[in-house]
């Protein structure tokens, strides 16, 4: 009977000691700044519009290029667009001079 509540006390301590000797990481990853997704519209034959609701971030850059030409930088346009609370943190950007038939990339960041 004392080996088996010695047995116990044995496992007991073994499995606190295993628990508190094994290192807890936590990582924080950053917060997607577009949460609420991003979306174009209103697609005219040389202009389309594009929508983001932005996390409480106030200076949303924007780029707008064509397929296979490049990184976000070597763009066709972009900007930085201002937003606040006081417009729910969304962005509406109207992109105009495409041309017809062809197709974009876009991106917010």
């Amino acid at each position: 009977m004392a080996a088996l509540l010695l047995w116990y006390v044995l496992v007991a301590l073994s499995s606190t000691l295993v628990g508190a000797s094994i290192p807890v990481h936590r990582y924080q990853l950053d917060p997607f700044p577009f949460e609420y997704g991003v979306a174009s519209g209103d697609p005219l034959s040389d202009s389309i519009l594009l929508w983001t609701r932005a996390s409480n971030q106030n200076n949303i850059t924007w780029a707008i290029w064509l397929p296979g030409n490049g990184s976000f930088e070597d763009h066709l346009h972009s900007g930085i667009v201002n937003t606040s609370g006081d417009v729910d943190y969304t962005v509406t950007i109207d992109v105009t001079g495409l041309s017809p038939k062809t197709d974009y990339l876009y991106a917010f960041e």
